[in-house]
């Protein structure tokens, strides 16, 4: 069952990204696909290399996303799948303050579970700021602040950029609330004629479990 399932999420995953690159308007397409060492959704480590893909569709003349994402999981006997399919938009953005909010809907391995986000990001000099709140039957279970993408320094024609989060998950079935993982990690994106490359490596703090975990990586972004 759980194979039949892999098999048709992967259809339905290559079916859509068809579709869209045949539009006309492939300035709205975006594809990338990245690896992992170790996939960690939040402050839960899964303890296996990961192949991530994902498709985001923007419509045109709207402030509005649909978006498709895997992640593939090296081990094939266990349940490692991850399939969420997400609509979200910005609601307001100037060069202070943005607000945007989506919904973000998981077919595995969560079925029928979803949950809105709320991002409240503050662009300054060099890095961006970013408030994200998730929210599921009307109460927020897991809020994250960090810095995306502040610029440290200039390696030749490249750039470091650094990446940080702190996180507080709330009360949420079996799992204790409080303050849950710490990340921070650095990257440095590579541009190449038809993609860009970004390699990074990352340490996650698992608070309440007092352990740490690494994470190495690639991701590719397709122009």
């Amino acid at each position: 069952m759980k194979k039949t399932n892999k098999i048709l999420l992967t259809t339905l995953f290559l079916a859509f990204t068809n579709t869209l690159f045949a539009q006309e308007k492939s300035n709205n397409i975006d594809f990338s696909i990245g690896t992992t060492t170790n996939y960690i959704w939040r402050d839960a480590v899964t303890n296996y290399s990961a192949i991530q893909p994902s498709v985001t569709y923007t419509f045109k003349n709207a402030d509005l996303y649909l978006n498709i994402w895997n992640s593939f999981g090296a081990r094939s006997n266990t349940n490692d799948l991850e399939t969420s399919v997400t609509l979200g938009g910005s609601i307001f953005n100037n060069e202070n303050i943005e607000l945007s909010t989506a919904f973000i809907f998981y077919a595995s391995p969560f079925p029928n579970f979803g949950e809105f986000m709320t991002s409240i990001a503050f662009p300054i000099k060099n890095s961006k700021p970013i408030l994200n709140m998730f929210f599921t039957d009307k109460r927020a279970i897991y809020t994250s602040f960090g810095i995306l993408e502040h610029e440290i320094f200039h390696i030749k024609n490249s750039i470091v950029l650094l990446d940080t989060s702190f996180s507080y998950r709330f009360n949420d079935i079996e799992i204790n609330n409080g303050f849950r993982d710490f990340n921070i990690g650095i990257s440095t994106p590579v541009d190449f004629k038809h993609f860009t490359a970004s390699i990074y490596t990352r340490l996650t703090r698992i608070i309440d479990l007092k352990s740490n975990h690494m994470q190495f990586g690639v991701n590719f972004n397709f122009k």
